[in-house]
Formats: structure tokens, C-alpha cells, sequence
């Protein structure tokens, strides 16, 4: 689920939050969906990070894969 109190980076903490929210980018928790999709759209799929804050309180690990559309 996507909110406003995560942010979604690639492995380079580029930052691609705007660009799920908008669908240019999908997001998957299956690495399989993901590579499905991916050969649909004749795209690649990449590692997909979150940054999740709670106050003060600031993680980031891996939430699944991406998929440019």
C-alpha cells in the first residue's frame, strides 16, 4: 500500500514515489509479477526500496520490485 509516510528509491536512492503514484512505474512485491509485466512491456525490472518514518524514526529496506512502464 502506498501513503504518503513512505518514500519508494531504487538502489541508487533515486527517488521514484511520483512516479508509482502517477503509474509510470509499477510496483510488485513478487519478483516473478514483476518480470511478467515487465516482458509485457518490453521493460526491466529493478530492486524497489522503502523509507518508512515514525517520528524521529527512519528505515529503509527492501519492499519489492519496480517496473518502468
Amino acid at each position: 500500500m502506498i501513503t504518503d509516510s513512505f518514500q519508494f528509491f531504487t538502489q541508487s536512492m533515486v527517488n521514484v514515489t511520483n512516479n508509482i503514484k502517477e503509474g509510470k512505474t509499477a510496483a510488485f512485491k513478487e519478483r516473478k509479477e514483476a518480470e511478467d509485466h515487465a516482458r509485457q512491456k518490453g521493460s526491466y525490472v529493478y530492486d524497489l526500496l522503502c523509507q518508512s518514518v515514525k517520528g524521529n524514526d527512519e528505515k529503509v529496506k527492501i519492499y519489492g520490485y519496480a517496473v518502468p512502464n
